[in-house]
Order: C-alpha cells, then structure tokens, then sequence
C-alpha cells in the first residue's frame, strides 16, 4: 500500500454505497440485505486535497473489502475515471466495504467510510 500519511484527500466526498436491496441506516455509511452474491461499489471522485488544493494526479483507486477489517482484499482500479466496480461471488454473511484513491507519484489516501451488506441464504 502507498503512503497514507502524506496524502490527504477530500474523502468525505469519497462516499461509496454498496446497492441490491434496501438500504438501512446503522453504523456504517452504506448497508444493505440481500440474497444476491454480487455487490456494486461506487464512489465519487475526489477532485481536492484536504488544504483545499486541486487534487491534479489522481490515478486510481482501491477497493477493499472482506468479511473483517483484518482480513481485507484489494482490487486495484488503474483509470481514476472509473467510479463503480462489481464484486461478485460473495458467501452467506456480512461483507465490508470501503475505497481510496491514490496518485501517480504512488501516494493513497486513508479509505472512505465502511459500507456493509449483508448476504442472506
């Protein structure tokens, strides 16, 4: 992973959602029931940095997600114009969620608020 102390992005406009099925409000940004396997993250782009400076690298993302915050996959997303990926396969249980975004010179962002959907049988 890059250096996430050195940049700072707007994430509060980093906000993912996690669709299929009805959106509940709870602890995490985003969370869902369902008993489809497939889960659709978006994301908003960050277009500044926290200072306020245009944020002018941008040059991709990373998706995390996994059934705990310690056990977390990545997909690494190299084309900062995409805003949306498809997870599928997903087993019976909870499922967590969350993005970052990083630039050329190889520096990522802290990740966005946890979306949660949980798979139903």
């Amino acid at each position: 992973m890059g250096n996430r102390s050195t940049l700072s992005v707007t994430l509060s406009v980093l906000a993912i959602s996690v669709l299929l099925g009805t959106a509940s409000s709870n602890a995490y940004s985003s969370y869902t029931d369902s008993t489809s396997d497939t889960a659709v993250v978006s994301w908003l782009p960050p277009t500044e940095r926290t200072d306020g400076s245009a944020l002018t690298n941008l040059s991709g993302y990373r998706v995390y997600y996994g059934k705990s915050m310690n056990a977390m996959r990545i997909i690494d997303i190299r084309n900062p114009g995409q805003t949306s990926q498809f997870i599928d396969g997903l087993g019976e249980g909870w499922w967590f969620f969350a993005v970052s975004a990083y630039t050329s010179d190889g520096l990522e962002s802290e990740m966005s608020w946890l979306g949660a959907k949980r798979i139903l049988e």
